[in-house]
């Protein structure tokens, strides 16, 4: 644990939160991308039984 900790203090603490961020975001957009495909099929299947 310490080891981690001495590795976190030497490294460039703006390279670990940009890291995260990068993380983050992609993230979310892969969510969003699922849930505006799983939209996509609920309005085909409406469109379709209409």
């Amino acid at each position: 644990m310490d080891v981690l900790i001495l590795f976190l203090k030497k490294r460039n603490w703006g390279l670990v939160i940009y890291n995260f961020k990068l993380l983050l975001s992609y993230q979310i957009g892969r969510i969003s991308r699922f849930l505006r495909n799983r939209n996509n099929v609920q309005n085909n299947k409406d469109l379709k039984s209409s």
